[in-house]
């Protein structure tokens, strides 16, 4: 028992880690909706459960683009939050966990699978540790931090700010289904919403780039950049610069969703500077499929 702890807390940590970056990079252009769109037939009337499949590949990359260390592995889980009792009840299960890859005793590539990776955390929305599950369906112990005590690694990396763009005063934590809805889905009904909160987050637009709206904000050294789409309300690009040089590039991307209008999100690609001597970048890319928005209660 003592020998397979690390590897149950590895992998755990793994995946509360990539839920944080989804977390990070998804805050953008999130509000919380004001009506939602109710005539689109994707959208269940009074719906109480909200799913989608997230796909997470992440690695490091040289100045010309090219890997400079070996890729994480890729990641894609089913993310679920229903409505039970006035509370959210919230699921994630690992859909595909693709292990490393080394070489055997030839030389030839041999992926590693691991029994004992996170398959599935269930938080019940009430306080409770979250439940989190290996792939052969163990109890593993909860996780624990010592700042939080019992530790809900969903809530933790569910959105406190997934409803608002940088710079808005935060709100507070919660699983509520409805920033997850807002988040992924760009409802027709609130453009005027969206651009309002982005006004208000980095005032008026300075001009226009490639036909979409620039915002900017300084910080000191730090400049940040928006670029958004005023036909759909949406930010399509995010841009970080310190003292003239780019260091954080984000691009989100957006289909149509239903008849009426809204879009659903679709990919986000983020790259950060992580070192000035190395030019070495992190790269991300976090896509999104399989949304639905369902009544399953009575």
């Amino acid at each position: 028992m003592t020998k397979r702890q690390p590897a149950r807390w590895t992998f755990a940590a793994i995946a509360v880690a990539l839920i944080c970056f989804a977390r990070s990079e998804l805050r953008l252009t999130a509000t919380t909706p004001q009506h939602g769109n109710p005539t689109n037939p994707s959208v269940a009337q009074n719906w109480d459960t909200i799913a989608v499949d997230v796909s997470i590949e992440r690695g490091i990359i040289d100045p010309n683009g090219q890997p400079a260390l070996p890729a994480t592995p890729t990641v894609t889980y089913r993310w679920e939050q229903t409505r039970v009792t006035g509370r959210w009840r919230s699921t994630l299960t690992v859909l595909n966990l693709t292990g490393p890859v080394v070489g055997d005793a030839d030389g030839r590539p041999m992926q590693l699978e691991n029994p004992f990776a996170v398959s599935r955390i269930e938080n019940d929305g009430d306080g409770t540790p979250d439940r989190i599950y290996d792939r052969r369906g163990n109890l593993l112990p909860p996780l624990r931090s010592p700042a939080r005590g019992p530790a809900t690694a969903l809530t933790a990396s569910l959105p406190d700010h997934l409803s608002r763009p940088p710079g808005l005063t935060p709100q507070p934590r919660s699983n509520d289904g409805t920033r997850l809805f807002a988040t992924l889905i760009a409802a027709a009904t609130d453009k005027g919403v969206r651009r309002a909160a982005l006004v208000r987050a980095y005032g008026s637009p300075t001009g226009v780039v490639n036909g979409l709206t620039r915002f900017l904000r300084t910080n000191g050294q730090e400049v940040q950049e928006v670029l958004f789409d005023e036909h759909a309300a949406v930010a399509l690009e995010r841009n970080v610069a310190r003292a003239g040089a780019l260091t954080a590039h984000t691009a989100y991307s957006y289909a149509p969703w239903g008849a009426d209008g809204d879009l659903v999100r679709t990919r986000i690609s983020h790259e950060e500077l992580l070192s000035d001597s190395s030019g070495r970048r992190s790269r991300a890319q976090v896509s999104f499929s399989s949304v639905a928005v369902e009544k399953r209660g009575r």
